[in-house]
């Protein structure tokens, strides 16, 4: 049986270089199942500091020497700037990221920026990306039990959808359409504001079981929450989790508001992204970037302008 070929994309902006950086590095230095590593920055160059393109071109030189890489920038974004503390534009454009980046690869899969890959990677992906392709699904995606969140009234999947690692089917191209017109009606009707986590509600409520295939949550897919996080029940509460060698592991994750490259909190579960993101920046000859505080800006969505954007290819990108 002939291995189906994939392409590795991350989609970033400029708040997400750095944890980008060190995704792309992990992926190099652990993995062999891609042909292809492409980057979009949903910001355009001329937006960016000169030292952030001078780190996205160095990790290009870097990556280079080991797979086909492009890192594309979003030049005229389609969507006016438009945030939310759980949906924002760039979550938008890693949907659509199918879509948008050239590929000659049978499956692109997209990665969340602050992913680490482990020794197990390799088998996990190759496993999903077999099991995807016999399903003849448009998109492929962890599945979790059903959450009983108040906020979705109407669940159409049979699973609730983790978004960290999209797989998208090449040939389905009128499935991927018509998810992108389902995509630009959440944000029209003002349902993106109230998506608490993000593209995972989009899938849940809008896509059914008919585009997605899904995969059971693998126990070699470690994910460690930072500090406190929300809890239905109990309000905040602290989840400990203890510090993890990169044994055993296909992939790992610090999901949440918290992460470990923006705040100034002590953790020992921020130990395996800071120990990569030390090992990346030395292979790359960039200097550590010091910690930033992170904040959130939101602007509301003009409605009115969506109704212009019904078609993808006016996203122009340049590499």
């Amino acid at each position: 049986m002939k291995q189906s070929s994939a392409q590795a994309t991350i989609t970033i902006d400029k708040k997400y270089i750095q944890p980008g950086i060190v995704t792309a590095y992990s992926l190099i230095a652990r993995t062999a199942v891609f042909e292809s590593l492409a980057i979009l920055v949903c910001n355009s160059t001329t937006s960016l500091k000169e030292i952030e393109l001078e780190q996205l071109q160095a990790l290009k030189r870097y990556a280079e020497k080991s797979i086909r890489t492009e890192i594309y920038f979003l030049e005229e974004p389609v969507l006016p700037t438009y945030s939310s503390l759980h949906f924002n534009e760039t979550i938008f454009y890693k949907l659509i990221s199918s879509s948008l980046i050239p590929t000659s690869t049978d499956i692109v899969v997209n990665f969340d920026a602050g992913i680490l890959f482990g020794k197990l990677a390799n088998n996990r992906l190759r496993f999903w990306f077999d099991s995807f392709i016999a399903a003849g699904k448009a998109i492929g995606c962890i599945g979790t039990n059903l959450p009983t969140h108040s906020h979705l009234q109407v669940i159409k999947t049979s699973k609730y959808p983790a978004g960290s690692v999209l797989i998208f089917d090449s040939r389905f191209q009128e499935k991927r359409k018509r998810m992108i017109q389902l995509l630009l009606a959440f944000l029209g009707a003002n349902r993106a504001n109230k998506a608490v986590y993000g593209e995972q509600d989009f899938i849940a409520t809008e896509l059914d079981d008919t585009y997605i295939h899904f995969f059971d949550h693998p126990n070699d897919y470690q994910l460690q929450f930072l500090g406190a996080h929300p809890d239905s029940d109990n309000g905040f509460q602290q989840e400990m989790i203890s510090y993890l060698e990169f044994t055993d592991i296909s992939l790992y994750k610090n999901p949440g508001r918290f992460k470990p490259w923006v705040e100034e909190i002590s953790d020992v579960r921020k130990r395996p992204f800071l120990q990569a993101r030390r090992e990346a920046y030395n292979a790359i000859k960039l200097d550590i970037p010091l910690i930033q505080n992170s904040t959130h800006e939101g602007k509301q969505l003009d409605q009115t302008l969506l109704t212009f954007f019904s078609q993808i290819n006016n996203i122009v990108l340049s590499r």
